[in-house]
């Protein structure tokens, strides 16, 4: 039967027998799709299904569309910790960290090596959704955004404060501050941020408390034994390949594909996205077959034929050039910052040619100006010189002898080479100082070069990990 699965995909046509048949490929295991609304999480929604399906099948507790209480904090956080310890975090803030897209390869590595997650039981995970759907307090911003505005309404109102109202407890503050909100928009969405808006010195400390309390970092679920398996496909052939590999298996298989593939809405190049498959089918209907795969998609495209769980039937030819488009997308984005990293590096180094030749040239005026100090000071050494070895010669030698012991520096007005030692030790200092500062330039280049190639092989790394668009777990 495999082999007549693999023919069909092959050439989209029924054998005889099979007209208006399903062949279904895949795991039994379909949670209910769950929504990621507007937030950018799609990686870690798509993350957490993978983590639902291991734990499940080591607890062998889970009903078919009943899902572990994963947290989508938990998950984000995990990739935090990465890129932290790995010295990877190249977000100016955590807060861009929290609200940005992720690498889900190397999350859900860290993830396996930390061994447990955090529950969703402790977060606020479905309070941030319901704040950020609500309508009242949101006009269509972003979450990190809507929260923001939030943290800075309840700063200012801490300044204006005075009298009674300033001698209240920053926890009574924020309870009046959201209390008010509520009653000015009828909306009770925001009071779920009283903990954290009560004690968040800043915007930073205000998001991480919100999304992953304090308290729940101990609330967690211990994870099996799991392997990441991971693909960097680019070839439509290869492509359906790996997918059915893993269904194969009957493991869900997470993919990087461009949403704009699948909706004109977009309005981006590709829109980057993470979605989950779960089956693959052969859809005949007489005498044609069409091999399609089914989607776990929590950001809810269009689809007029959802499934009962939410999930989605898509044609093999849309998933694969959905998938292969990303794919190209990524390395097209990353020879962009090669090309623009190089010319950096050009000027970078050009500019400091520039300053070497420059600091050069100011080397050679010194050394030319030095020169005219030295030889204006030979110049009047040596009337000195002159006049002191004629009074010199008229005395005895052991009234000489007597002269210099006590004034040693008088040796130089008489002796040649305690001359030129004197004037090596007028010259040599400013001669070493300018070798030390050519040094020190050229330090600066290499130091600058070399910086700039660790920053860019960092860059490389994540675009590599990011180019990995097929994985599955084990």
């Amino acid at each position: 039967m495999k082999v007549a699965v693999t023919l069909l995909s092959a050439l989209s046509i029924c054998l005889p027998g099979l007209a208006q048949s399903n062949q279904i490929l895949g795991t039994k295991f379909s949670p209910v799709v769950r929504a990621q609304y507007k937030t950018p999480w799609c990686y870690a929604m798509a993350s957490r299904t993978l983590l639902d399906q291991v734990i499940c099948e080591a607890n062998q507790s889970c009903a078919s569309g009943k899902a572990p209480d994963v947290a989508i904090a938990g998950v984000i956080s995990a990739q935090i910790d990465q890129h932290k310890r790995e010295e990877t975090f190249h977000k100016s803030t955590e807060v861009q960290a929290w609200f940005s897209g992720g690498d889900q390869q190397l999350t859900l590595q860290e993830i396996s090596q930390q061994g447990q997650i955090t529950t969703g039981e402790c977060t606020h995970e479905k309070d941030l959704f319901n704040f950020h759907q609500d309508q009242s307090l949101n006009p269509g911003f972003d979450l990190s955004i809507q929260l923001e505005i939030v943290f800075r309404g309840f700063q200012q109102s801490l300044a204006q404060l005075s009298g009674v109202e300033a001698k209240l407890d920053r926890f009574e503050n924020a309870r009046q501050w959201l209390t008010n909100l509520a009653r000015s928009t009828g909306s009770k969405s925001a009071l779920f941020l009283l903990p954290s808006l009560s004690v968040a010195k800043n915007f930073d400390e205000f998001i991480r408390l919100t999304l992953l309390p304090t308290q729940c970092r101990s609330k967690t679920i211990t994870l099996p034994r799991f392997r990441v398996f991971s693909f960097s496909e680019s070839d439509p052939v290869k492509i359906e390949a790996r997918i059915d590999e893993a269904l194969q298996k009957q493991r869900l298989v997470s993919l990087s594909i461009c949403a704009a593939q699948l909706s004109k809405a977009i309005g981006e190049e590709c829109g980057g996205h993470a979605v989950v498959v779960s089956q693959s089918r052969l859809n005949c209907s007489g005498k044609k077959c069409e091999k399609e795969y089914r989607f776990l998609d929590s950001s809810f495209f269009p689809n007029s034929q959802k499934n009962p769980d939410g999930s989605y039937w898509l044609p093999k030819a849309t998933v694969i050039q959905a998938t292969q488009a990303h794919a190209i997308y990524i390395k097209k984005t990353f020879q962009k910052i090669q090309d623009n990293f190089s010319l950096s590096l050009e000027s970078s180094q050009s500019e400091y040619k520039k300053s070497i030749l420059a600091f050069e040239s100011l080397v050679i005026n010194m050394k030319s100006e030095n020169q005219k100090i030295i030889d204006q000071y030979r110049t009047q050494m040596d009337e000195v010189r002159k006049k002191t070895k004629e009074t010199f010669s008229k005395l005895t030698p052991q009234q000489l002898a007597d002269v210099l012991q006590k004034n040693p520096s008088m040796a130089a007005y008489y002796d040649d080479v305690a001359f030129e030692k004197l004037v090596d030790s007028f010259t040599k200092p400013m001669v070493e100082k300018m070798e030390i500062m050519r040094i020190e330039q050229e330090d600066r280049l290499k130091a600058t070069k070399e910086q700039m190639n660790q920053i860019f092989n960092k860059v490389k790394t994540n675009f590599a990990n990011s180019s990995h668009n097929i994985i599955w777990l084990e």
